[in-house]
């Protein structure tokens, strides 16, 4: 479901043309032009980013879709890459793509879609109160609200291993492929925010020297909230891990049984058999061969080894279910006892 775009307020931005606009939210007094890819041509891009002191080197970068997310350094000038495929996006149906091209002399925002990320973001700065934002610390703002974006579809996963936890065993078809999708999805969000992750290290360890002490926190503070992201879909994978084996253990169960009775019945009729397939030789000197009442007699013969064997199957199975019981309290006995052992002596 598409979700409800946040709009800014008029004195906040600028239209320069059709996808071009100028931001100045509260705090930011540095050159800001955000624009939307699809509403815009190269040469566009290319003019503003030069005018911000975005180098040439960067402009193929800004002309490229369906990249990876990652990093790139000329200079004073950095270039960020974020994108969020539409398999794991809640709020709509079309991959997320946003280019950060910043420099000593402004930031441009590029875009593919359009997830309310640089509308929050600003929001969030003129609510932070501070005066003097940097681009870098600009640009935390806006990777932070893309951030943003991936826990809505880790909690959607959540609800979905919670009903599957809840269904019964007719429903394991479903389930089972419930938690394929599942396991499927969260494997493609850690796919992409590991990227992420690596982009935050690099750019942690490029300005380490260069920034001030604030833009380096809001950056310590994005690689934390990526590595609790990517906590939380570990925290899913085992879920669906678990859930996976449980239905494994549950088939294997029900297959054990199916055999378990199977074999009660083969015990059974095996001897049956047997005696049938010999009475049933067409051979001279067969017992009971002329005798007509044979036949009641054999199946009565037959239907006494039948309860016999039963009733032997029976007593075994009885017997090693004491047995077991036997070594279970013993087991837990032993354990008892090495414990006490060791509470007193210690």
């Amino acid at each position: 479901m598409p979700m409800k775009l946040q709009s800014l307020p008029e004195q906040w931005y600028e239209d320069l043309g059709p996808g071009v606009r100028r931001l100045s939210p509260p705090g930011v007094d540095f050159e800001w032009i955000d624009l939307l890819a699809p509403a815009t041509t190269n040469e566009i891009i290319d003019r503003h980013a030069q005018a911000l002191g975005i180098p040439p080197e960067f402009f193929d970068a800004l002309h490229e879709r369906g990249f990876e997310s990652g990093r790139r350094r000329f200079a004073e000038a950095t270039l960020l890459r974020l994108e969020l495929p539409a398999e794991i996006l809640r709020e709509t149906e079309d991959d997320y793509d946003l280019i950060i091209a910043f420099s000593s002399r402004g930031m441009l925002t590029l875009r593919h879609g359009d997830l309310g990320v640089i509308e929050t973001a600003c929001d969030a700065i003129a609510q932070s109160g501070s005066n003097s934002r940097t681009p870098l610390s600009a640009a935390c703002e806006v990777m932070d609200e893309f951030l943003d974006r991936v826990p809505p579809t880790i909690r959607c996963i959540a609800t979905l291993l919670d009903g599957a936890e809840a269904t019964t065993a007719n429903e394991r078809s479903s389930r089972i492929e419930t938690i394929n999708q599942v396991r499927q999805v969260l494997l493609r969000v850690d796919r992409h925010l590991d990227p992420v992750q690596t982009m935050l290290q690099r750019c942690l360890v490029d300005f380490s020297t260069t920034a001030d002490a604030r833009d380096l926190a809001s950056l310590r503070g994005l690689l934390e909230r990526a590595g609790w992201i990517e906590h939380r879909i570990d925290g899913q994978l085992e879920r669906a891990r678990i859930l996976s084996e449980q239905d494994h253990i549950r088939a294997m169960d029900e297959m054990s049984g199916s055999m378990y009775r199977l074999s009660w019945i083969a015990t059974i009729f095996l001897p049956l058999t047997f005696i049938t397939g010999l009475l049933g030789i067409n051979v001279k000197g067969i017992p009971f061969a002329n005798d007509g009442s044979a036949f009641w007699m054999v199946c009565g013969i037959l239907c006494l080894i039948a309860l016999g064997t039963t009733l032997i199957l029976v007593i075994f199975i009885q017997l090693g279910r004491s047995h077991q019981r036997v070594r279970l309290h013993e087991a837990d006995t032993k354990v008892l006892t090495e414990a006490m052992i060791r509470k007193t002596t210690s």
